[in-house]
């Protein structure tokens, strides 16, 4: 049976929390609800043989972007490659790449599947950091 562990930005660790938890806090978060603490979540996924995480980093305009690690890949989720020169803060003072960012129903979409599977979501476009374009971050 797979263990789910969800860190929210404050710090609080849930293990195997329900999904309309996570979905609360992506769809419809409090306004202060990523401000807090860290200000980024994280979501792990075990099924006893692997771990993979997802990172959720979120931006007040652009909503989230997720990082995808399995071993020693990762994998970033793409929502406009022309935007991945233009980079912003997100989480407490990391910046990411603007095209990185997904409209949050995207974003759910990625990360209930994530939380379902422990893989990569198929509906969404990744890619990996060394596609990132020079001035890009991630």
């Amino acid at each position: 049976m797979a263990t789910l562990v969800f860190r929210a930005p404050n710090g609080e660790r849930i293990e195997n929390p329900a999904t309309t938890l996570i979905q609360s806090v992506v769809l419809d978060p409090s306004r202060d609800y990523w401000r807090q603490g860290s200000g980024d979540a994280t979501i792990d996924f075990s099924d006893g043989n692997h771990r993979k995480r997802l990172l959720v980093l979120p931006n007040d305009l652009l909503f989230f972007y997720l990082k995808y690690i399995e071993g020693t890949e990762t994998w970033l989720s793409l929502q406009d490659a022309d935007r991945l020169g233009e980079v912003i803060e997100c989480s407490d003072e990391w910046y990411a790449s603007v095209g990185l960012f997904l409209p949050r129903e995207r974003a759910w979409l990625a990360i209930k599947d994530f939380c379902d599977t422990g893989r990569r979501c198929n509906d969404i476009q990744w890619i990996r950091p060394v596609d990132l374009p020079e001035g890009g971050n991630w």
